[in-house]
């Protein structure tokens, strides 16, 4: 009779070791939520730079990356090419579109077919454009997202308004 007491207390002894032990190990925690892709948060609405960004990554830019001049010109390489870069006082030849933040389309050459050339740092165009170009490459493809100081400033320039941000889309066809 003392062996079956001293085995159930053994056995009772074992049994509360092993559900003390459950007890203290930590339990698997509940899978957290995926968060979705940087591309599909919507920047707060005061937050411009953000909104422009997002702009870029729209489509075509999904899943590139965004990089950000010192300026606060950012600018999204859709197709990088390999002719040419152009050097100051070089004329370029590109079909361009230009928008506004909320998605307004304000100008395009494509719309008639006609490439819109300029001279490169010819203060023929607004900083950020001059800027945005200068790193391209012949055959290549660039979006750029233009803050206020480099695109038409304070004033505007109708139907840009004031305190604009400017997104570009330009391919560079070739270089003179």
């Amino acid at each position: 009779m003392r062996r079956a007491a001293a085995l159930i207390a053994v056995l009772t002894l074992a049994l509360a070791g092993c559900r003390e032990g459950a007890q203290d190990r930590e339990q698997p925690a509940a899978a957290p939520e995926p968060e979705p892709p940087a591309a599909q948060v919507e920047p707060p609405a005061g937050d411009l730079a953000g909104q422009a960004i997002a702009k870029l990554t729209e489509g075509e830019g999904a899943g590139k990356a965004v990089l950000s001049a010192a300026s606060g010109l950012q600018v999204l390489d859709l197709l990088v090419g390999t002719g040419a870069q152009p050097q100051p006082g070089q004329t370029c030849s590109t079909h361009a579109t230009l928008w506004l933040l909320d998605g307004t389309k304000i100008w395009s050459s494509l719309d008639d077919g006609t490439p819109f050339d300029f001279t490169l740092a010819g203060g023929q165009v607004i900083r950020g454009w001059d800027e945005g170009v200068a790193g391209m490459k012949a055959g290549g493809k660039r979006r750029l997202a233009v803050p206020p100081d480099l695109g038409y400033g304070a004033k505007g320039r109708p139907p840009v308004p004031p305190d604009a941000w400017l997104i570009f889309e330009i391919e560079l066809l070739a270089v003179k």
